[in-house]
């Protein structure tokens, strides 16, 4: 473990220095993050002009859920953003060869061959959201109520980097899923909202196929309503151990199929 971590130290100060030749790249791309998600936050602000509450969420709490949503997704955007170029650099472009005749888990080097500064910005405007709903009085936080927080934040980022790599691993077999990435991933827009609003349909598939809802909504709960701890931080503990185990076992099959370019 301690070998990993200096090596993945390594592999960031290297890629963090191919950033800071180009810084001004590197600002436009942050600040192009928290644009596009600040957005986000204008849509609320709109509907609440118009509506006191929403399920009776009121404006903070909807606040409080839709920054709650970004850190997790921040955090996997940040640490794992190189799952993305695996239906075309590494499998259709044979971009995966090094990786293979190096002798370091394989999933460990795709990790480590990008690191995106530009999720700094999600972040940031996640951090700000959700203190900003604190300070306005959405939810009290204990020192326990923080550990559980952070726990939340990194079990939330698994399934968020899980689901990601399910989607991408398709295309050992169909060499180009990255539509199939793209759509799915994208359903995390429904979670950064109460997931109580949607049809049940949606609710279930938001909890049970494409777990988002567990890496936002019900640990956010937690904080603003005290829901049971089981059915919230507990559902994204489990969500997060079950998409975890499956994602990884499944690029490992995936793997076993890899053809070289060429091939």
């Amino acid at each position: 473990m301690r070998r990993y971590l200096r090596l993945y130290k390594l592999f960031v100060l290297q890629y963090l220095k191919t950033l800071m030749q180009s810084k001004l790249d590197l600002a436009i791309g942050i600040a192009g993050f928290v644009i596009s998600q600040a957005s986000g936050l204008v849509f609320i602000l709109l509907v609440f002009t118009q509506i006191p509450e929403i399920n009776g969420y009121g404006i903070d709490q909807m606040v409080f859920i839709y920054g709650f949503s970004l850190l997790p997704k921040g955090l996997d955007h940040l640490l794992t953003d190189c799952i993305w170029w695996i239906p075309g650099t590494f499998v259709t472009h044979g971009g995966l060869d090094k990786f293979l005749i190096r002798p370091l888990n394989v999933f460990f080097q795709i990790a480590c061959e990008k690191f995106q500064a530009d999720a700094l910005g999600e972040l940031a405007v996640g951090a700000a959201l959700v203190s900003l709903s604190i300070a306005r009085g959405a939810a009290e936080l204990s020192v326990l109520d923080v550990m559980l927080f952070i726990v939340a934040v990194l079990a939330g980022t698994v399934i968020y980097t899980s689901v990601k790599l399910i989607a991408a691993t398709f295309s050992f077999w169909y060499k180009n899923s990255f539509h199939i990435i793209n759509t799915i991933y994208h359903l995390n827009d429904f979670a950064k909202y109460p997931i109580s609003i949607y049809p049940k349909f949606i609710r279930i598939a938001l909890t049970a196929i494409v777990p988002f809802a567990a890496a936002s909504f019900y640990p956010a709960s937690y904080f603003l309503d005290r829901s049971s701890l089981a059915g919230s931080i507990g559902i994204a503990a489990a969500a997060a151990a079950v998409s975890g185990s499956a994602a990884y076992g499944f690029f490992l099959l995936g793997l076993k199929s890899y053809d070289s370019s060429g091939n």
